[in-house]
């Protein structure tokens, strides 16, 4: 005949908590919004590996103490082409890295919980500049960090130009040029131009790459070559 044990009504409680707790966290498995493959030669535990999402999503990198947790370095690729180099803290961009978006605009800085200077990879991909992700503009609900219909710029004589004259050594995306009385910039990886003169009027940091362009431009004359150094 098997003994029977008596279980006291906190024991119980101790016991169906204990359950709920391990359902609960099972469910939540369940419900993520991606599942991930680790790679072929990879743990993706407690090491390097590489892992790819059910959307097409790929980190290459270093994982934490849990499957499929990034932490330490790694890169995040995601299929729309954007990618992030650089530190990870429990799944989170935490530390110094580098974003390059959709737009093909690199962003460099100290990341916190996903974001560069408050602002998350959905506005990043919006900007055209990293010095446009004020925080003023990251901390609010501006669909972009400038209002071109309110700048007090002469641009009766302000036409996009035709072709780039001048690029810095140290710059590697943008090439610039003067019509008339603006500076813009083209991003060469993806050809488009943007003024300059108009976003000195919202952002100062335009200022100085401006005075930088005014000051090798001495002698009015524009070289084919691309060099300012």
């Amino acid at each position: 005949m098997k003994k029977r044990f008596l279980v006291t009504e906190q024991e119980k409680k101790q016991i169906l908590n204990l359950y709920k707790i391990k359902i609960e966290k099972k469910i939540e498995l369940l419900t993520e919004t991606k599942t991930w493959k680790c790679g072929e030669s990879s743990i993706c535990r407690n090491g390097g590996g590489t892992a790819t999402s059910s959307d097409g999503d790929t980190y290459i990198g270093q994982f934490g103490d849990e499957m499929y947790k990034k932490d330490g370095h790694g890169q995040m690729i995601w299929k729309d082409g954007s990618n992030y180099m650089g530190f990870f803290k429990s799944n989170n961009m935490e530390g110094q890295g580098t974003y390059i978006s959709t737009k093909k605009v690199e962003f460099t800085g100290t990341w916190k919980d996903n974001k560069l200077n408050g602002c998350n990879l959905d506005k990043l991909d919006k900007l055209d500049f990293q010095t446009q992700a004020t925080s003023e503009y990251c901390s609010s609900d501006q669909e972009s960090p400038t209002d071109t219909n309110n700048s007090s710029v002469n641009t009766s004589n302000c036409s996009q130009p035709k072709k780039a004259q001048y690029s810095f050594n140290e710059d590697k995306i943008y090439h610039y040029a003067k019509e008339g009385n603006c500076w813009w910039a083209l991003n060469t990886q993806n050809n488009k131009w943007f003024n300059l003169t108009k976003l000195a009027e919202k952002n100062p940091n335009y200022l100085t790459t401006i005075k930088n362009l005014e000051q090798k431009n001495v002698a009015g004359t524009y070289a084919n070559t691309f060099n300012l150094s």
